[in-house]
């Protein structure tokens, strides 16, 4: 070519020229390939200024003997699983005129994964806002309206944000929570319950370490996630549950009197190795209900829109 080029095999440079050839006449360049059975993807690069005399062209073949096709297709390879942009979740906002999208992608340098999420207009798709804020996370539209609620760091804890389409404002709403790791709000966003997770301290003398279930093989940090409820009118946050073991919300009824929540324990003499509870709390009072105990097999349960039955979940053996 009488053009600069730059040729590469699989994303390694084999040959290069940078320098522009004379009037009517050209530059080669050679390389080698170190080619297996299988497919490669060789690229050719060539840059063309503005001031050459020559005429814009590129030629290049291949010597030996090995069979070689050209067809543009190739077979799955770990590249196209672990590098490029993929796609998290989507989700649309109340009034159906926005989509929520999150991404991925793997840095080829660092190894790391880099995550944003974007706001999109579901006529158009044009985007209307990239949220990369580091340490931001957990993107999710309110109930009603063109509203966003997120979680970003603090200097004491995590605090929850809304962001404001329709007004394009920004604002706390609960502010310097330590160790929160959940967040529901209710249908007439009045409250929110979130949740808590206290970090259970080993004993710093002993050398011991003590399995007292199947998760805890592996010995990780133990936590305990209690539920909160706090009012948004009265900023007043209130505990809902507390205990050895873990609770889990499931669902919040429409007229925001009632949740569902949810205890697992390890039972480790008889498969599958753990025990759940399910309650109903009527969060005027206070009072709970036990609609199941001892269960050795796990569900869920979320109300029907009217409040009156549940749809639980789960596999065969619950039932």
């Amino acid at each position: 070519s009488p053009q600069m080029f730059e040729v590469f095999l699989q994303g390694k440079k084999l040959s290069s020229n940078h320098e522009m050839a004379e009037k009517d006449s050209s530059i080669t360049g050679k390389a080698s390939l170190d080619l297996d059975r299988g497919k490669f993807l060789v690229i050719v690069k060539s840059l063309y200024t503005g001031d050459d005399e020559n005429k814009w062209w590129i030629r290049a073949k291949v010597a030996g003997e090995p069979l070689l096709a050209t067809a543009p297709d190739c077979g799955m390879n770990i590249h196209h699983l672990l590098e490029g942009t993929k796609l998290g979740s989507v989700s649309i906002s109340a009034d159906g005129s926005l989509v929520l999208v999150n991404y991925s992608k793997v840095d080829r340098t660092s190894g790391k994964t880099g995550r944003w999420t974007e706001i999109q207009e579901v006529s158009s798709g044009r985007i209307r806002q990239s949220f990369r804020k580091g340490g931001t996370m957990g993107y999710h539209w309110m109930p009603s309206g063109k509203k966003l609620y997120y979680t970003k760091p603090g200097e004491k804890g995590s605090s929850v944000w809304i962001y404001d389409f329709e007004k394009g404002t920004e604002s706390p709403v609960l502010e310097d929570i330590e160790e929160l790791s959940g967040i529901e709000w209710s249908p007439d966003e009045k409250f929110l319950i979130y949740t808590i997770s206290e970090k259970k301290k080993a004993d710093p003398g002993s050398s011991l370490r003590y399995m007292d279930d199947l998760g805890n093989r592996t010995f990780p940090d133990k936590s305990t996630g209690s539920l909160y409820r706090y009012d948004v009118a009265n900023k007043v946050s209130t505990r809902l549950t507390f205990g050895e073991y873990s609770t889990w919300l499931n669902d919040i009824s429409r007229d925001g009197g009632k949740i569902l929540f949810s205890v697992s324990r390890p039972n480790p003499t008889v498969r599958p190795f753990i025990q759940q509870d399910m309650y109903l709390m009527d969060l005027s009072n206070g009072q709970v209900d036990t609609l199941w105990n001892n269960s050795p097999w796990s569900g869920s349960a979320s109300f029907s829109p009217d409040g009156t039955k549940l749809l639980v979940t789960g596999g065969p053996d619950l039932f």
